[in-house]
């Protein structure tokens, strides 16, 4: 008889196993009723051009719905601060709070940590959001683009070498990420990701976490233009 010689500890420990598994399939279950309801519609729509899955959905939504919390009167709050980087003669520099706000929520914000004589920036925001991101770029981005174009390094070289703009980051080059898609039968956005882990030249784990940002940084902008389609606003609303 099959299993006839496990003992009680193991036995146990598998009825916590398939516990776990009931309460997971479960939770998703109720995710999945709680999603597809139609004020998350266009979030969803959002999620699907980045082939983003129910699980990290889950998390982005419980971050960031409803978005208009991160605007000021349907727009993204701008103001202009002191900064090292402005080229301007005032040395001011325009900070789009809104982005920030929305980057926190989903723990890809930066917070000021000081301890004795130590300053320094650190990841800040929900934790378990970050994670989602990461899980996503990981399999989506980085474990998928090679399954979808082979020796995906070798032949996105050759197409920017091909489509190569004067001052046009790759995953910024509409010829590039056009012809990226089509070999990938992908989005669009999911191949700009995927040009963007390409090209951008940060290290080890920072080669993902650039990633993740322009993923964050992407959605928020996707989400900033389904808001401005809604309110018929002017494109000026979004510079």
């Amino acid at each position: 008889m099959i299993g006839a010689g496990l003992t009680a500890h193991t036995k146990a420990l598998a009825l916590q196993l398939c516990g776990f598994e009931r309460i997971e399939y479960e939770t998703e279950l109720a995710i999945e009723a709680e999603i597809t309801n139609p004020e998350f519609e266009r979030y969803l729509k959002i999620f699907d051009r980045f082939g983003i899955p129910r699980r990290v959905e889950a998390a982005i939504l419980s971050r960031i719905y409803p978005f208009e919390d991160f605007l000021r009167d349907g727009s993204p709050f701008k103001e202009y601060v002191q900064g090292t980087d402005s080229h301007r003669r005032s040395g001011m520099t325009k900070r789009d709070r809104s982005e920030g706000e929305f980057k926190l929520s989903l723990g890809m914000g930066k917070i000021l940590h000081q301890s004795g004589g130590v300053t320094e920036w650190k990841a800040g925001g929900a934790k378990y959001a970050r994670t989602a991101l990461w899980h996503y770029t990981r399999m989506i981005i980085v474990t998928r683009r090679s399954k979808d174009i082979a020796n995906f390094p070798e032949i996105v070289g050759a197409l920017e070498k091909q489509f190569r703009k004067d001052g046009v980051s790759p995953w910024l080059n509409e010829e590039l990420i056009a012809a990226v898609a089509e070999l990938s039968k992908c989005t669009p956005e999911i191949a700009s990701l995927r040009v963007h882990y390409e090209f951008q030249t940060s290290k080890g784990d920072r080669h993902v976490s650039a990633t993740v940002g322009r993923f964050c940084r992407m959605l928020y902008f996707a989400e900033c233009f389904i808001k401005h389609l809604s309110l018929n606003l002017p494109p000026a609303s979004l510079n």
